[in-house]
């Protein structure tokens, strides 16, 4: 058995944290024992690691290219080097770009490989030479998409997240306890997007096409489920502003972060991702495992995880009278909208199922282990 150390410079439990937890709470045991590095103690992350059985150690790791936190970097590498021998680490994955240069120099000291996750499509050259991505022994892209925008690094290697269906499925309320849960009605039509409220995942142009169809269906429900990010407190306040300035206040409605995520998916006929860039959609995967179809942008990997036509439906992006199309279409359809979520819980077990994204990366980590023993 060997032993990997993870990086990840935060402990919110968003989209990428989800994907590490996924894939260290199923590494094969006999074959891969992880230990996780955190930047606190306590936390989302932290405290699904505790209830998973996963050991974590903290260490700050601050943004390497903020100069406010240079004077503690070399103490956090030290901890690192001190984590990573004291535990017997065999490699290392840097679970997000930012702390790639922390993983690399560790790595580097003890003569282990180092390997790194992308995740946004938002990658450039500034990036790749910031956080020194071409050093790595081999990179992670979450897709096609993200793939592209790495070409010219020496080892790119496609794995799509994963996500465990089976326990969404298990832990998911019956549909109306869930919609009682949320305070709505058996018969509501329920849409929603999950994650960060953001400019990048588009919450405005959700509202601009619920005016457009509020009217034809008056029993139409928007949540928008999620907190703000660090600098977007003023975005949230914008949304709160259009929904009241349109009268959509019956129809719209914001959510914090729900720690338990799949009683929000099972309250939905729809499901959105209308983001101006994404590396991949988890939500996809998550809402298509318990039978709910998604519209999305064609944007980033997003057209790699909708199959147009069977799983949901492509629109372009920032175009709110597409939405407002496209939801039209599945919400006046209910066969169809049940026979597109049936279909997509197939293909997302099939595709994306948590076993087998964790032995493609367990067959990554044997073949950079394998190729520096031939090398050394």
């Amino acid at each position: 058995m060997r032993t990997s150390l993870h990086l990840s410079p935060s402990v919110r439990l968003l989209g990428a944290r989800q994907s590490l937890l996924q894939l260290v709470t199923h590494l094969d045991p006999q074959r891969w024992r992880p230990v996780v590095a955190l930047p606190f103690s306590r936390g989302g992350l932290a405290d699904a690691l505790d209830q998973a059985g996963v050991a974590h150690e903290t260490v700050r790791m601050g943004q390497w290219r903020k100069v406010k936190f240079w004077p503690r970097i070399p103490f956090d590498l030290r901890r690192l080097r001190r984590i990573a021998r004291a535990e017997g680490v065999d490699l290392i994955h840097v679970n997000e770009p930012h702390s790639a240069p922390y993983g690399l120099r560790v790595a580097r000291a003890l003569g282990i490989p180092c390997i790194g996750h992308v995740r946004l499509d938002n990658v450039d050259q500034r990036l790749i030479r910031n956080y020194g991505l071409a050093q790595l022994d081999a990179v992670v892209a979450v897709s096609h998409a993200v793939a592209d925008q790495l070409r010219g690094l020496p080892s790119v290697h496609v794995i799509p997240n994963g996500v465990d269906g089976e326990a969404l499925r298990q832990v998911a309320p019956p549909r109306d306890r869930a919609r009682a849960r949320l305070g709505l009605g058996a018969d509501d039509l329920v849409i929603g997007q999950v994650g960060l409220i953001t400019p990048r995942k588009r919450c405005h142009v959700a509202i601009e096409a619920f005016e457009l169809i509020a009217e034809q269906f008056p029993s139409a429900r928007l949540l928008l489920v999620g907190d703000p990010g660090p600098s977007d407190a003023g975005y949230r306040d914008e949304i709160e502003r259009r929904i009241t300035q349109r009268d959509l206040g019956r129809h719209v409605r914001l959510l914090p972060f729900q720690e338990d995520i799949a009683a929000v998916y099972a309250a939905l006929d729809v499901n959105l991702l209308i983001s101006g860039t994404e590396g991949f959609g988890r939500v996809i995967i998550e809402a298509a495992a318990l039978g709910i179809p998604t519209i999305g942008t064609r944007v980033g990997g997003i057209p790699e995880v909708i199959r147009e036509g069977e799983t949901g439906l492509l629109i372009p992006p920032d175009d709110p009278t597409a939405l407002a199309e496209a939801l039209v279409a599945l919400l006046s359809n209910a066969g169809g909208r049940r026979r597109m979520g049936e279909v997509a819980q197939r293909w997302a077990d099939a595709e994306n199922g948590i076993d087998r994204h964790t032995e493609r990366m367990m067959a990554l980590f044997d073949q950079v282990l394998a190729t520096q023993r031939a090398v050394n």
